[in-house]
């Protein structure tokens, strides 16, 4: 009669070759005069004259051989013998017969994933981390990627600051600070947290003279400031106005690494932030 239903795809059920009883309890299996190995007792159904036994207490397995728990006689009977082969074994699915109900939680690891991984659809995602659980980026409701917050800095001028002496650069002391995000701005230099490329700018506005105005930006990699950036600002004979003087550089820093602005005259910047600020924070 034909299977009622879809034909089972694996099984491989055997009737083990007959084995002869003696004054043993241990016996060896064979299918078809070859030895035979059963993944556990499980696998095996026995009759002992008439009767069939319990695996794992009645009998077990050892490789190809049978061990009953006591030994057997000449006139005890094994019946038969049957393997259930495959029995548990479910095969190869059907091409889209696995869907994420028989996937369990958590079963999809990095392991099994490919190294590159192409999504043709839509890959949603809120949190970025590093390897070592740090959040890296976020994503949130209105679509704008964030990352945490960068060291960043702006500084400025509230009045008009008097250097020690004329010709000679030193330090600018910017009175107000607007923002310090790290806190690693002191108002006179700027110390890299992180090793990376930082951007910097500053703009002052220079006092209504004829003088020549000099500044720069300098870099101090441990072993002294090392001007980066020359701005300069000339004046002629009209001592009545104001000029802005602006720079702005990117520079390549390491850890520990200090930035600060220099100037060569005697007065610098005037009484408002808005005319002379400086800046600066990590672009990568």
């Amino acid at each position: 009669m034909p299977f009622i239903g879809q034909e089972p795809l694996t099984g491989a059920y055997h009737v083990l070759d007959s084995i002869t009883t003696s004054a043993t309890a241990t016996y060896n299996l064979q299918l078809n005069g070859g030895a035979f190995s059963p993944a556990t007792a499980n696998q095996l159904i026995v009759s002992l004259n008439g009767v069939i036994q319990k695996p794992g207490s009645s009998f077990n397995i050892s490789g190809s051989q049978i061990t009953f728990s006591s030994a057997l006689t000449p006139s005890d009977s094994i019946d038969f013998i049957m393997a259930l082969g495959d029995v548990l074994n479910v095969g190869t699915p059907t091409d889209g017969s696995v869907n994420a109900g028989k996937i369990a939680s958590g079963a999809v690891t990095s392991a099994k994933l490919d190294t590159n991984i192409a999504v043709s659809g839509n890959f949603d995602v809120g949190t970025i981390r590093s390897t070592g659980g740090t959040t890296a980026m976020t994503i949130d409701s209105g679509g704008r990627v964030l990352t945490p917050q960068r060291p960043l800095f702006k500084a400025g001028l509230t009045t008009t600051r008097t250097a020690a002496s004329a010709g000679t650069y030193e330090a600018i002391v910017w009175t107000n600070e607007v923002f310090d995000i790290g806190g690693n701005w002191d108002n006179t230099e700027f110390i890299a947290p992180i090793a990376g490329l930082y951007y910097f700018y500053f703009t002052i506005l220079t006092p209504n003279d004829t003088a020549q105005h000099n500044f720069q930006i300098r870099q101090d990699t441990g072993s002294g400031y090392s001007p980066q950036l020359y701005a300069r600002a000339a004046r002629g004979n009209s001592p009545n106005e104001h000029e802005t003087v602006a720079g702005s550089t990117i520079l390549n820093l390491s850890v520990g690494h200090k930035v600060s602005f220099f100037y060569d005259r005697v007065t610098y910047g005037d009484g408002s932030t808005y005319w002379s600020s400086c800046g600066g924070y990590l672009i990568g």
